[in-house]
Formats: structure tokens, C-alpha cells, sequence
């Protein structure tokens, strides 16, 4: 049946209508998937965030933690070192 005999048809009319009920109907579905996608993605870049910061902090205590032992046995070297001048002088 040619287009100009459809146009206005009531049966032209139905199929646009449901068309376009169904095409927006998964217009809203992809709209709702993509939002929850968004809010997946938000919760995994916050838990990332995180991640990171306790690891810095782990890291920052293991390198102060590691400083300080420098320092200890740099200390105990000089003790020790003073403990050897002094037994030689006696």
C-alpha cells in the first residue's frame, strides 16, 4: 500500500504511537542503565581514592619507620665508635 494511503489511516496512526511508546520506553531503559553504570563507577573511583591514600600513608610509615632505623644505627655506630677510641686509649 503506498505511503500516501497510510498517512492518517488509523492503523498508520497505531503503529506510530506504539513505535514511539516502545523507542522511548528503551530510551528510558538505557537511561536508567547508564545512571546505574555512573553510580558503579562513582563507588569504584571513591574505593580507588581510598585505596591510594592508605597506601601513601603505608608507604610514608615505612619510609619514616626506615629513616628512623637509619638514624639508630648511625647513632650506634658513633657509640660505638667512640666506645673503640676509648678503649684504645686506655
Amino acid at each position: 500500500m503506498p505511503y500516501s494511503k497510510l498517512n492518517g489511516s488509523p492503523d498508520f496512526v497505531t503503529i506510530c504511537v506504539e513505535s514511539s511508546a516502545k523507542y522511548e520506553r528503551m530510551m528510558e531503559l538505557l537511561s536508567q542503565e547508564l545512571d546505574m553504570r555512573k553510580n558503579e563507577t562513582i563507588e569504584r573511583e571513591r574505593n580507588h581514592r581510598g585505596f591510594i591514600a592508605a597506601l601513601r600513608e603505608d608507604n610514608d610509615k615505612v619510609f619514616n619507620d626506615a629513616v628512623e632505623l637509619i638514624n639508630c644505627m648511625e647513632q650506634d655506630m658513633v657509640t660505638s665508635d667512640s666506645f673503640k677510641v676509648r678503649g684504645a686509649n686506655l
